[in-house]
């Protein structure tokens, strides 16, 4: 697996690299490694069965520490966010919490919280987190919502908001509405998935949330953005000559020669694009370079904000880390 990686790195995250900010991509070759998650000032590695956190710790060093998994437990999936992390394993989800352990060892959350109904998907985000079951039950920790659809087929979660994808095409979303990160054309919040109703009809292959917006790619490959924009991360420029701080309804995005989109990242104030001709495209905040070698401290125009070319790469994913892009490539 190779990593493509640049941004923020103070707390040695990507501990190949000793810059605090890593201006333009690095590529590194990772042998053995099924997974990478990068958050603000950590990173968790799996590779070889073994799962490793790079950078912060609870003590505020920086190094590498492999974190202590129950030996019959399998981790299926890893999701983290500001100090935490969650490993969905088995019929279990684990929580680390790194600003309250000596020890790098996760500890199991209450077994009655969730039904015996299996969890196959979790996401988290600083106010939120949500749990997927395998018969299309969701629940937030620790609460079941009063939504049930065995189609689902992809949930992730921003800073306080939440996102539900089905094979259909059909998007939900819940939580703090505040910033217009659900999509719904107002500011108030939900406390139930919802349809978004503006993106109803158009089939949507995937889904990304930022801090505070979001963000999908039709199957068409068309990309919708919606939320906050006081940096131009959903890259519509300006609208009828005035800058947006806010957009409350999806609002699809143009790129060059009218290329078609195949999948979307987040972080907190930037989304990067990639295009079915392996072009990565990026808007939003790029004080630490989360956008590359642009110079500008903030871009809110995708078609002009061209970050690299993957075309001699088999991209395998995108993700972004708050103030940080990767691209995983085999």
């Amino acid at each position: 697996m190779r990593v493509f990686y640049c941004g923020f790195n103070l707390y040695g995250q990507f501990i190949n690299h000793s810059n605090i900010i890593v201006e333009r991509f690095i590529d590194y070759t990772y042998e053995d490694v099924t997974s990478i998650e990068f958050n603000q000032t950590f990173s968790v590695i799996f590779k070889n069965e073994n799962i490793y956190l790079h950078g912060r710790k609870a003590d505020k060093t920086h190094q590498i520490q492999r974190i202590e998994i129950p030996e019959n437990l399998k981790i299926l999936q890893i999701s983290c966010t500001d100090d935490k992390v969650l490993f969905l394993a088995n019929d279990s989800i684990l929580k680390l919490d790194l600003n309250k352990c000596d020890r790098l060892v996760p500890e199991p959350l209450p077994s009655n919280i969730f039904s015996n109904d299996p969890i196959i998907k979790i996401a988290s985000g600083s106010k939120i987190n949500a749990a997927l079951t395998e018969q299309g039950t969701l629940y937030t920790f620790f609460n079941k919502l009063n939504f049930s659809n065995k189609d689902i087929v992809d949930i992730c979660a921003g800073r306080e908001h939440c996102l539900i994808l089905d094979d259909t095409g059909n998007v939900y979303s819940f939580g703090r509405g505040s910033r217009g990160q659900l999509g719904h054309g107002s500011l108030e919040d939900e406390l139930e998935p919802k349809l978004i109703e503006a993106l109803a009809g158009i089939k949507i292959s995937k889904i990304a949330t930022g801090g505070w917006h979001s963000c999908a790619v039709s199957a068409e490959g068309d990309v919708y953005t919606w939320g906050w924009n006081g940096n131009g991360q959903l890259g519509i420029g300006k609208i009828n000559e005035e800058a947006v701080g806010v957009m409350a309804i999806p609002q699809v995005v143009d790129f060059p020669d009218d290329s078609n989109a195949i999948d979307v990242a987040c972080g907190n104030r930037h989304t990067i694009v990639l295009l079915d001709n392996a072009d990565l495209f990026g808007a939003g905040w790029n004080k630490y370079h989360q956008l590359g070698n642009i110079e500008n401290e903030n871009e809110n125009i995708f078609r002009m904000t061209h970050l690299y070319s993957f075309s001699n790469f088999n991209v395998n994913n995108i993700k972004c880390g708050p103030w940080s892009t990767v691209v995983i490539v085999n």
